[in-house]
């Protein structure tokens, strides 16, 4: 059981039709709006990689979201790994 109240991080790795549909910017607008921080980049493999944090409850509400996507992407696959916080981030980025 994990404590609701902590920080949590979680790393992600979305693949299907993720790229060149707005699907950067539709997590990056969902983790915003559920007060998460990290980032997230488009992959050579063309796939889409992220690093978020939050609460227990924000990052598996969040984790649906892209598993649904946007309505222009089609996501088939998300692995996701729970992870240690190790570096604190402040903001959710878009890298490139």
């Amino acid at each position: 059981m994990k404590d609701m109240s902590k920080k949590y991080q979680v790393s992600f790795v979305a693949s299907g039709r993720v790229q060149g549909v707005c699907f950067r910017y539709f997590v990056q607008t969902e983790a915003l709006k559920k007060n998460i921080a990290g980032w997230v980049k488009n992959l050579p493999s063309g796939d889409v990689e992220g690093i978020m944090q939050g609460t227990c409850l924000s990052l598996e509400n969040m984790i649906e979201k892209i598993k649904i996507g946007n309505s222009l992407a089609r996501v088939l696959h998300v692995d996701v790994n729970w992870d240690p916080v190790v570096t604190e981030y402040k903001s959710f980025d878009i890298h490139y």
